[in-house]
């Protein structure tokens, strides 16, 4: 096998050397800063938000809105899975500079936790829509503690559990016959570093070396492993040398960085095979180094000045045409001292400066990131603990380089608020869209011709603000307006970099722990015969029932502070049984039978959840085939509800449904007179957005 080995200076040979920056989009970086972590039911959690771009090459300014969100744990062991409690959409009102990290869009705000909140750990969301358009775990996010909370002592005190490790070779692979580094990470049940001192031993029971890990955790092993022999640390094996692929090696000199890189492939080389050395950090994407390859294995040695590194976290790639991104290996730079006054709020896990620094930049979670610019401890070994903790972690950069670039439709930045839709009804009609805003007089008469389609843009609204939307046509039919849903993150199928302290089955603690359906305010409750209270709607709810069981009914009151959420969720949320997605409600108690024909040609049986009956003012909402047609409700939220009725299993068995039915009463508007129920709307449309907030009163 032929085998080449070089070493480069590359600060003097510009030959090889080339700063070639190319586009690449980016996102955006939103850190919270709050008062405190620890509030009771019906406190309000006042915040800060900075806003920047997580790279000084982006094109366009930050986001001139942000969303915050408070967020229930559905099951504490399933952590992908939330309730949005509170919802708040927060304009910038301010700029602020800061000496490591420039220029600030400043997001005063504040969010009301409901008095009826359970005591538990939440998690604390905030994000732009630009944000939307990359992977989601890297939203900003936080636990706060509400109510009483058990302490994280007594906790870890009793549910101790023996170390674990891990192991991580430095640039995600080491290879048999040349010097590999790994670094080991001990850890307790809960995930945080702890002290280590073992062994490592071979198969045959050696020991060839002995290692350290510090109070977070981290140790580190250089050795060269030998072909097919095994090794143990702490009762765990480590991974088994590579043949095959490539690595990252870093060493810092005198102010100089030493790259080495190491690639060995068995398979054919062509005369097109290259690899190349690129570096990723605030400044762009660069390539500092190309070779082509003209060997099954190639070693070389890049030396390269500090001074071309940006201040924090910094991403070098091994990359060939044929294969893509063969090794990764992350490191961080330390920029001036920090000064006392940018450490605030030690109660918050992160601080302005290891997040925009740090726990930003990583995609896994870090314990205590701020302890790594601690300035009581000495830089040197600040150095050493970090640079374990870039060779244990992964870096954003190919997630969010991937999403961008595959996400065929990008949500753009907010920069003013906006509404749109689309009509539903004959092509080649002229139509006009009155728009009429009360609060912010606005009454306008555009001309949409024969548009399928329309935007408002440039607009600026607080919360709580009402558009009537209508449509004006000489045709008798002119169409109905359906009004395009807002843009939130989704709330499952998200994991977040947050630590809860309490043992599953815990976190939520009451004195009744009855069904969550109890304790109604309603206004008109009669005793029936058998004691049950009994409810009857004021408005037209259901062509055949007069009233309803109390656990049946959710009246304007009780709807109020979800006002935010759509109708569906707002049924998954607050009902057993069912489960919302993209905009339809489905019975998870009852599935529907589908039979198929897979990929080779066998037949199949599925199950398929079924689509819960609906009705809107007392008219059942149907597509053409009959099925039940939740598309009536697009564009309508929770705030335009005036009442609601949910019948699950036997209960609905008088409206011929297995899978459930929901009754829904809208404040504005009468489906019943509308002639039109497939449509989701009318040529008439109240509608209330998520504006931004106001000031605290």
């Amino acid at each position: 096998m032929k085998y080449s080995i070089s070493i480069l200076l590359l600060f003097c040979c510009s030959t090889f050397f080339a700063i070639a920056a190319e586009k690449v989009v980016v996102t955006e970086k939103l850190y919270l800063q709050l008062e405190n972590n620890k509030f009771r039911n019906g406190d309000t959690v006042f915040f800060k938000g900075y806003l920047q771009n997580a790279s000084a090459m982006a094109e366009e300014a930050p986001s001139e809105f942000i969303y915050v969100e408070l967020l229930k744990p559905i099951h504490i062991d399933n952590p992908k899975e939330f309730k949005v409690v509170q919802r708040v959409k927060v304009k910038r009102n301010g700029l602020e500079s800061n000496p490591e990290f420039g220029d600030f869009k400043i997001f005063n705000g504040y969010i009301k936790i409901p008095s009826e909140l359970k005591n538990g750990q939440y998690i604390l969301r905030a994000y732009t829509r630009w944000q939307l358009n990359f992977p989601l775990h890297y939203l900003f996010n936080c636990v706060i503690n509400i109510g009483d909370r058990i302490r994280a002592t007594d906790v870890e005190e009793k549910f101790a559990a023996p170390i674990s490790v891990e192991f991580y070779p430095e640039g995600g692979k080491y290879f048999t016959g040349k010097m590999g580094v790994l670094v080991v990470k001990a850890n307790d049940k809960q995930g945080k570093g702890v002290k280590l001192q073992a062994p490592l031993i071979n198969g045959s029971g050696d020991t060839l070396q002995m290692v350290n890990c510090g109070e977070n955790g981290y140790g580190i092993i250089n050795f060269i492993p030998k072909e097919d022999e095994v090794y143990f640390l702490n009762g765990t094996p480590l991974p088994k040398a590579n043949s095959d692929g490539g690595t990252i090696n870093l060493s810092n000199r005198k102010g100089n960085c030493f790259i080495r890189f190491y690639y060995k492939s068995n398979q054919n080389i062509t005369a097109s095979d290259s690899l190349a050395v690129k570096l990723f950090n605030s400044m762009g994407l660069n390539t500092l180094y190309c070779v082509p390859i003209n060997n099954n294995e190639l070693e070389s040695v890049i030396k390269i000045p500090d001074s071309l590194f940006c201040n924090g976290v910094n991403q070098l790639f091994l990359q060939n045409g044929r294969d893509g991104i063969l090794a990764e290996r992350i490191f961080f730079k330390y920029g001036s001292q920090l000064s006392e006054k940018s450490k605030y709020n030690e109660f918050q896990e992160d601080n302005l400066i290891s997040y925009m620094l740090l726990s930003s930049e990583l995609k896994g979670n870090i314990y205590n990131p701020k302890l790594y610019f601690d300035e009581n401890t000495p830089l040197e070994e600040r150095i050493s603990q970090m640079d374990m903790l870039m060779i244990s972690q992964k870096s954003s950069f190919v997630d969010m380089k991937t999403s961008i670039e595959n996400k065929e439709n990008r949500i753009p930045k907010e920069y003013s608020q906006s509404i749109s839709g689309r009509i539903k009804g004959k092509n080649n009609v002229d139509r006009k869209l009155l728009v009429v805003v009360p609060k912010i007089n606005i009454t306008e008469l555009v001309n949409i011709g024969k548009e399928k389609s329309f935007c408002i843009n440039n607009l600026d609204f607080t919360d709580s603000t009402l558009f009537r939307l209508s449509l004006v046509s000489e045709s008798k039919d002119s169409g109905s307006i359906i009004i395009d849903e807002e843009h939130f993150a989704p709330t499952n199928g998200v994991e977040y970099k947050y630590r809860f302290l309490q043992e599953p089955g815990i976190l939520y603690r009451d004195t009744d722990t009855s069904s969550e359906e109890k304790n109604y305010e309603l206004d008109a409750i009669v005793v029936g015969a058998a004691g049950n209270g009994i409810y009857r709607p004021k408005t037209t709810v259901s062509p055949i029932q007069a009233a309803f069981d109390i656990r049946q009914i959710r009246t304007r009151k009780q709807l109020e502070k979800y006002d935010f959420m759509t109708i569906p969720e707002y049924i998954a949320m607050s009902f057993t049984g069912f489960r919302a997605m993209n905009g339809v409600l489905f019975s998870t108690r009852i599935s529907g039978i589908h039979h198929a024909v897979n990929a080779k040609g066998e037949p199949v049986v599925k199950q398929t959840s079924t689509v819960v009956k609906l009705y809107v003012d007392g008219v059942e909402s149907r597509a053409a085939g009959g099925d039940p047609d939740w598309s009536t409700l697009y564009g309508y939220y929770v705030k335009d509800i005036e009442e609601l009725a949910v019948l699950r299993g036997h209960e609905s068995v008088l409206y011929k449904s297995a899978s459930g039915v929901v009754f829904v009463s809208l404040k504005h508007g009468d489906f019943s007179k509308n002639g039109n129920n497939s449509s989701n709307s009318q040529n008439s449309v109240d509608y209330i957005p998520l504006g931004y907030q106001t000031s605290y009163k």
